[in-house]
């Protein structure tokens, strides 16, 4: 799983480090999506956009807690916020 999570942070257009394989943050990812893979990429793309929409340049724990209930405006077809 880390070895996947440092390839994954190396396509993010995140201008800092978020140490996605760090053990807290792959037990947190574990823990939200029940270890299927597909969650956690949409999760993690959910945050990276989540971070980015409010100024910062990583993707922190807290930015995968918010993943899980919202939406970040460029994933919503008319640019606000999902219903």
């Amino acid at each position: 799983m880390g070895h996947f999570l440092e390839a994954y942070e190396a396509t993010l257009p995140l201008r800092e480090r978020s140490r996605l394989s760090a053990p807290d943050t792959m037990r947190q990812l574990v823990k939200l999506s029940g270890g299927v893979l597909a969650v956690i990429v949409e999760r993690l793309g959910r945050a990276a956009a989540l971070a980015i929409e409010h100024g910062e340049e990583r993707i922190t724990s807290a930015w995968i807690e918010r993943s899980q209930w919202e939406v970040p405006r460029c994933f919503c077809p008319d640019g606000g916020s999902a219903p």
